[in-house]
């Protein structure tokens, strides 16, 4: 066991110091099981890749940035949409614990997935808490996953209110946008328990056929009462993208803005079906390659 995971920590080592496109072909072949192809890209995630390696545009860095995004949204839709802030910290130890509420949620602003969920803050380890958030600030999270939008995004705390759902369960609503039009609808449920994820069409009148990662529900999802704004929303943030995720929430028929995620992950979320790989990457227009 020692041994596999020093060979495992040599050929990390090896693979950090490779060239952008070397290093994600490799982590592409090991993630996908097959060789990204990037002249004649048909499938979805070469053509993400494809786009992760050849897009360069400032707003890429503002829209993944945690708290810059937010002026971004407030200038898009209007800052209703907004989860409340609680507080922006350059370090752990400006945090103070006892002002938080009993329930928050904590990001660090330049990655992905480095969250905490709190939902009692007695039962909270700080110190372990500590220990893992300033881990998290010293992950260069480019040279981690070479994308480039991270590359100058500053690494810091930023705390927001929690959501709390009626239900339990809090839905995460992901729109996947073509060229700013919303073409089908990703739902995440039970993500703390038994994680559930489904697709929709735009309509919400059909489950489609995908499977990424996580099995499909057995049940049947209701579609929201304003799920008409929803897909107005992933419209109108998604507008000059050729491709962009929008994701948001609904919570007692509010909606609050979510993320927008340029390279769902990192080009790496295996699909089940090549052919629901095919019909994906069939919407995704890259007109160089064309």
């Amino acid at each position: 066991m020692k041994l596999t995971k020093n060979i495992k920590n040599l050929f990390a080592t090896i693979l950090f110091i490779f060239p952008d496109r070397l290093f994600c072909t490799i982590t592409f072949l090991l993630k996908n099981r097959r060789l990204p192809d990037l002249n004649k890209p048909v499938y979805f995630n070469d053509k993400l890749l494809w786009l992760k390696l050849n897009r360069r545009d400032p707003i890429q860095n503002v829209i993944v940035d945690k708290f810059a995004v937010r002026n971004y949204i407030k200038e898009k839709i209007g800052e209703e949409y907004l989860i409340p802030l609680i507080g922006l910290y350059n370090n752990f130890e400006g945090i103070n614990f006892d002002e938080l509420p009993n329930k928050f949620v904590l990001k660090i602003t330049n990655g992905s997935q480095n969250n905490i969920v709190c939902t009692d803050k007695s039962e909270l380890d700080w110190i372990k808490v500590s220990n893992q958030v300033n881990k998290w600030l010293n992950i260069n999270y480019y040279k981690r996953t070479r994308e480039w939008q991270y590359k100058d995004v500053k690494a810091q705390i930023i705390i927001e209110h929690y959501l709390d759902d009626p239900s339990g369960d809090l839905c995460d609503y992901k729109f996947y946008c073509f060229n700013g039009e919303p073409k089908f609808i990703q739902i995440d449920s039970a993500r703390f328990a038994s994680h559930k994820r489904d697709f929709y069409n735009i309509d919400f009148n059909e489950k489609l056929k995908y499977k990424m990662t996580y099995p499909n529900s057995d049940s049947q999802l209701i579609k929201p009462d304003n799920y008409k704004q929803m897909v107005s929303i992933a419209k109108r943030l998604s507008n000059n993208f050729e491709y962009l995720r929008v994701d948001l929430y609904n919570v007692k028929g509010k909606v609050y803005f979510g993320e927008l995620t340029l390279y769902p992950d990192n080009c790496n979320g295996r699909i089940e079906s090549k052919l629901s790989e095919y019909e994906i990457g069939s919407l995704l227009i890259l007109n160089e390659l064309n």
